[in-house]
């Protein structure tokens, strides 16, 4: 349909169009698409379970950094969610935290909270792997692999404050203790699905 659009775009496009951060509507974007305030559809390529990824990334979505953090995973994965426009726009003109706030707050708050946050030591970034794979574990969810479990492990140590650059998590994600607790390469959970229903 030519009503649709990638959510990735949409927000790229609405904040430098609206002067909105775009980190902060990209926050409230993936709350509202996880609670559906409007219509998204996913690619087959996507797990299951991702508008639970997308609540668990919101919280997050302010706090980033990184070189081009907008176009690597897990954020890049949006443009795999097709988004019906006119629904998009139509909840983004009656949020008023996505519209009559988000101007007041300037771009640099988002990293004035940073200096406050201490360097996670190595225990730490490993305990926060941990926490994340026994959450997928007890909600019979995918793993996540080492690209994903930056985000979500960033998340939990800002909240405890620490702070770590994905490169470091990485590298203690990539630990063989954590690699037996991921999925081995091979076909993917959408593609098992599809297999297993013929």
């Amino acid at each position: 349909m030519f009503d649709e659009s990638n959510l990735h775009s949409l927000i790229a496009r609405e904040s430098r169009l609206r002067r909105i951060p775009h980190s902060k509507l990209l926050r409230e974007s993936l709350q509202a698409a996880a609670d559906e305030k409007f219509t998204v559809r996913a690619d087959s390529g996507l797990s299951p379970d991702w508008r639970e990824k997308l609540r668990r990334l919101a919280p997050f979505a302010e706090a980033q950094s990184d070189w081009h953090w907008w176009n690597k995973p897990p954020w890049s994965d949006l443009k795999f969610l097709l988004v019906k426009e006119s629904e998009f726009l139509a909840w983004l003109d009656g949020a008023t935290g996505a519209t009559k706030h988000a101007t007041e707050v300037p771009s640099a708050n988002v990293g004035a909270t940073s200096p406050a946050l201490k360097p996670a030591p190595e225990p730490k970034i490993d305990e926060a792997i941990n926490a994340e794979y026994d959450i997928a574990k007890q909600k019979g969810l995918k793993p996540p692999n080492v690209r994903e479990i930056v985000a979500l492990v960033q998340t939990r140590l800002h909240a405890q404050g620490f702070n770590a650059s994905g490169r470091q998590i990485q590298h203690v994600a990539d630990a063989d203790r954590h690699k037996s607790r991921r999925r081995q390469p091979g076909p993917t959970v959408a593609s098992e699905k599809r297999g297993s229903s013929r």
